[in-house]
Order: structure tokens, then C-alpha cells, then sequence
């Protein structure tokens, strides 16, 4: 049985990849609890004392706000730290997954879908961490995806990190009878986090390198917003329910053709809500 090392495995993806696999493989769970990760030494002495297969390093300061407040405790947690994992994993040759983002497109200025030859320019601190991280990556490893992940939502489950994200917003304000705002410009892959779990083996199977990865999207935020409402057979609620914010244009949407061309598939952002909606009653 193969070993992963599971980093940020307390977190919104670790914690549901961890559930879905831990009867196929052997895990190390690491976490802000267990491991400083930008301490080369921990790490390094980690890589030294076990035989890794493969890394998924999904430990990172998330919160854009949190990063742009404090730059430097964003680089340290989110390129430091995954200098040192790639370090590690170069020691052991052991296979690199990172969880990107599309953030790194935030400050591109064409309409997407943005393919993975798109240069990128990261418009806030999370972004260009994350972007950064990238490099750093393919300085130092030869066997590793790095995986620019798009908003990712679930519904809350036992045993797992709940997270704020539009299905359950949606929901809640339907369900408490309130507003709530949702931006008619802003466009970006939202993925049903299991899609990204279900396709983790596949990915292993493609060549290295870097891959956009989750639901591609031409519906706003605002119109996905329409689509929970449908689905919850509530869309004579859409006028009370879901208020239209107009802020400035924002595009994150990413093209998966290069992953659709080794047959790794997502449902597109509005089948995926409904997917994830069924799968959850």
C-alpha cells in the first residue's frame, strides 16, 4: 500500500481526500498542529525517516485577506514552506501534487477561459504566493502536477472541514427567509470538490507539469446563485432571495482542455451544483 503525505490535512480538501482514501493508502497527516512546515529542519528530517510515495500539499494560508495584511507570514506559509516539501520530495523522489489556484490569473486583464500557456499576473499577495510556489516547484522537482484549482464548495458533513461557499450561502438564506448578495460580474470555475477528489488517481497517471483543474463556466456568480434556487425547486424566490451586487468585472474562468485531452473530465460549474445538491438530499 502506497504512502501520502497529506499536508493542511485538517482543511477543506485534506479533510474530505483523507475520508474518501484512507482505506487505499497509508497516510501522514500533517497540520498546523503537528509540523511547522517552513522549519527546513522538521521537514527535512520527516523526508529522511519515512519512504513517501506521493505528496499532496494542500497547506497554505487561504485567506486573501489574511495574506494581503501580512505578506510575510503568507510567504512563509505558502512558499517557504512548499520550497521545503519540494526539497523533501526531491531527497526521496517522491511524487509532487500542489493545490494551486486560479488566482494566479487575478490580474489578467483578457476575458478567460485562460489556458495553462496564459502567463499569469497574480493581482494580491495569495496569488502571487501561490504562483510563486509554482516556480519554486519546478525548479526542484521533477515529478510533480501543479493543479490551479478553481473555488471549490461541498455541503457540511461529520468529520470534515465545513467552509463557507455559495450552495450552502444559498441555501441558508432560503432557508432563514434573508438576502444575499451576489456579484452579476463576477465569472469563475466553481467545482464540486468530490469531482477533484475523484480525479486525484487519474491525475497521477498524466505527464508532470501544470494543469487547470475544476469546472469550467460562462455563468456569473449571480446566475449560479439562479441555478441553486432552481434546483431547490425555489426559483419563484429569486427576487427576494438573491440581491444583484455590481462590483467591478472580475474573470477567473479557466479552460481543463489540456486535462480533458489525457480523459480527466469535470461537469461544467452548473452541473456540478446539481450534482452535489442530489448527491446531498
Amino acid at each position: 500500500m502506497k504512502k501520502i503525505l497529506l499536508t493542511g490535512s485538517k482543511g477543506f480538501v485534506a479533510s474530505r481526500f483523507f475520508e474518501y482514501y484512507k482505506d487505499r493508502y497509508n497516510f501522514i497527516l500533517l497540520n498546523r498542529d503537528t509540523m511547522d512546515l517552513a522549519d527546513e529542519n522538521s521537514v527535512y528530517r520527516l523526508f529522511k525517516d519515512e519512504t513517501i510515495d506521493i505528496v499532496f500539499h494542500t497547506a497554505a494560508i487561504a485567506d486573501t485577506g489574511a495574506c494581503q495584511a501580512n505578506p510575510q507570514l503568507a510567504y512563509e506559509n505558502n512558499v517557504k514552506a512548499t520550497v521545503n516539501i519540494a526539497q523533501g520530495c526531491s531527497l526521496k523522489n517522491s511524487v509532487l501534487v500542489f493545490a494551486g489556484s486560479d488566482q494566479v490569473y487575478s490580474a489578467n486583464t483578457e476575458d478567460g477561459p485562460y489556458t495553462e500557456n496564459t502567463i499569469p499576473l497574480p493581482g494580491n499577495v495569495y496569488a502571487e504566493t501561490k504562483f510563486a510556489a509554482e516556480n519554486e516547484i519546478s525548479a526542484l522537482v521533477e515529478r510533480y502536477y501543479s493543479l490551479r484549482l478553481t473555488w471549490m464548495f461541498s455541503m457540511p458533513e461529520r468529520n470534515v472541514k465545513a467552509a463557507s461557499g455559495i450552495v450552502s450561502n444559498v441555501m441558508r438564506a432560503l432557508i432563514s427567509d434573508t438576502s444575499i448578495y451576489l456579484n452579476e460580474n463576477d465569472f469563475r470555475g466553481l467545482t464540486y470538490v468530490y469531482e477533484v477528489i475523484e480525479n486525484f488517481e487519474k491525475i497521477l497517471d498524466i505527464p508532470y507539469g501544470c494543469y487547470n483543474t475544476g469546472s469550467e463556466n460562462n455563468l456569473s456568480v449571480y446566475d449560479i446563485g439562479k441555478v441553486i434556487l432552481d434546483v431547490l425547486n425555489a426559483s419563484h424566490r429569486v427576487e427576494s432571495i438573491l440581491l444583484q451586487a455590481s462590483g467591478n468585472r472580475r474573470d477567473l474562468r479557466v479552460s481543463n482542455q489540456k486535462l480533458k485531452n489525457y480523459g480527466i473530465l469535470f461537469s461544467d460549474s452548473e452541473q456540478a451544483v446539481r450534482r452535489c445538491i442530489s448527491e446531498f438530499r
